[in-house]
């Protein structure tokens, strides 16, 4: 790419040739200025094991194996995006032994570092060349929806990010879109695609013909995760199992259960984000975990949402689709009926009748989940059975918390102004990016004062002046700029009083009870 645009500058007749000769011989800018953009990738161990495992079948160096696949890797992130990506290749190192080996004897230790083991490094630093206008596309169209070959891999790199869009044209693709990037910030979109891919370096598991093992456990940044191997040759096996008896085997029952919300995830941009604020609601309501309700069953009672028919279409945002999931929650009749989440209405009339003889048999035995959820893949709510927990709501109370423009910090900022407004300035984010609420004293209310009886609550005296005296005249020159100040006449003592900051505080925390965590005095 140098060479190219450094030959077109000097086929240019219309610049002068100073100018030509510092564009194209004077010392560049160094990869710091080259590169727009760059990443530090972090190997895992187990991969480097398997890289040093692949080397002794071929000659390339591990090291180069690790940068091909991060290069590969951005390259797809990034596609049009990116002009050049580029590792930057480091010297290869070699054990300690194998440099002990080296000062000793030169030419035996190069024959040994040859076939030795060498390490491959932990990091990789990769830069990328952008195209400035192609980098800040706010979409990224993917394969055609009839490639199935071909979504299917777009798909499976991009997972919950890919969604399936039609556009102006009427092609229907899969798409990346990169919401809530506003146009001045879309230079952060790549800083967004490529760390996206690359934590698939950190997940993922090469599978031997030979392999047993029906778990793998891996501990990322912090985090532990158990990745269940399931491959498509398991299928059948599982299959016939399921069909001997009405269990269902679990790796089978999650790949269904997969198939089933990626369809829906598909269908309905609004159901991801009403899945993800149904069970932050849940959890709120310490109702959301495996004891209780588990998150493969929230993920159904959303899809039961979004299924038809419906007299109205489905939701379009996460806040309808939190409202009609409640709905659901509180106008089920879950002691009398099942609920079916069958999207695509696999399942056929005689499958139905049997699922409510079953159930009425159950409610007649008394063995009845607070739940009953069935799926054509599990038409015995065998796995996502609530228990009764969710249920000892009322539909009432359900439906007192379907709450619109419900805003307690208003409330309580409203409530502190109308107490103490003429003390201080009560003020918050009302977006809640900060987490406190301020409280600003006003300097003229710690001038000493008369007591006014509409303003008595957390004031403290400071004693009496005798009336006439100049300490009298100011003090009754600042009460009489307040509403409802009294009239001093001489003889008369007056009585002075300043805030009680400590009472102050102590009653906001009170009045805010449940909202308030702890009050700090800031100097």
């Amino acid at each position: 790419m140098a060479a190219a645009r450094s030959l077109a500058i000097l086929n240019r007749a219309d610049l002068e040739p100073d100018a030509v000769y510092d564009a194209v011989f004077r010392p560049g800018l160094g990869l710091a200025g080259l590169f727009d953009y760059w990443w530090s990738v972090e190997l895992p161990q187990q991969q480097q094991q398997q890289q040093q495992q692949q080397q002794q079948l071929g000659d390339q160096h591990p090291m180069r194996l690790a940068e091909a696949q991060v290069e590969g890797l951005v390259r797809q992130a990034l596609t049009t995006r990116a002009l050049l990506v580029k590792t930057i290749r480091q010297p290869p190192s070699y054990s300690p032994q194998q440099q002990q080996q080296q000062q000793q004897q030169p030419a035996a230790a190069t024959a040994a570092a040859a076939v030795g083991p060498v390490a491959v490094p932990r990091r990789i630093l990769v830069g990328v060349i952008a195209d400035p206008v192609a980098a800040l596309r706010a979409v990224d169209v993917g394969p055609a929806a009839d490639d199935a070959a071909a979504a299917a891999k777009f798909r499976a790199l991009w997972g919950d990010k890919s969604e399936l869009r039609r556009f102006q044209d009427g092609k229907i693709n899969e798409a990346l879109v990169w919401e809530g990037v506003a146009p001045g910030e879309r230079h952060r979109v790549p800083d967004m695609a490529v760390p996206r891919v690359l934590e698939a370096i950190d997940v993922m598991v090469q599978l031997e013909g030979t392999a047993t093992e029906d778990a793998v456990e891996v501990l990322w940044q912090g985090f532990a995760f158990r990745l269940l191997l399931f491959m498509d040759r398991d299928t059948p096996m599982l299959g016939a199992d399921a069909a001997a008896g009405s269990h269902v085997p679990l790796p089978l029952l999650l790949s269904r259960h997969h198939g089933l919300i990626s369809s829906l995830e598909a269908a309905h941009a609004a159901y991801g984000p009403t899945v993800r604020l149904a069970k932050r609601w849940l959890g709120l309501q310490l109702l959301l975990g495996p004891t209780q309700v588990c998150e493969e069953a929230v993920e159904l009672l959303v899809a039961g949402v979004f299924q038809g028919p419906s007299s109205c279409p489905p939701p379009a945002s996460r806040i309808s689709g939190l409202l009609r999931f409640l709905q659901l929650l509180a106008s089920h009749p879950w002691a009398a009926a099942p609920l079916l989440i069958d999207p695509a209405g696999d399942v056929k009339p005689d499958a139905r009748r049997a699922l409510h003889v079953e159930f009425e048999a159950r409610r007649a035995a008394g063995t009845l989940p607070g739940m009953f959820l069935a799926t054509p893949y599990d038409l015995h709510s065998s796995k996502c059975n609530p228990e009764q927990l969710l249920l000892t709501k009322s539909a009432d109370k359900l439906r007192s918390e379907l709450l619109v423009g419900f805003d307690p910090v208003s409330l309580f900022l409203n409530l502190c102004c109308e107490r103490y407004g003429h003390l201080a300035t009560f003020c918050a984010d009302p977006s809640g990016g900060f987490g406190a609420i301020g409280i600003k004293w006003k300097p003229e209310a710690f001038i000493p004062a008369p007591l006014r009886p509409n303003h008595a609550h957390g004031m403290l005296a400071i004693g009496a002046t005798a009336a006439g005296t100049a300490a009298a005249a100011a003090a009754a020159a600042a009460g009489g700029k307040q509403k409802g100040a009294g009239v001093v006449r001489r003889g008369q003592h007056v009585g002075l009083v300043v805030p009680n900051v400590c009472q102050v505080l102590g009653e906001v925390a009170e009045m805010g009870l449940g909202l308030v965590q702890q009050v700090v005095l800031l100097q």
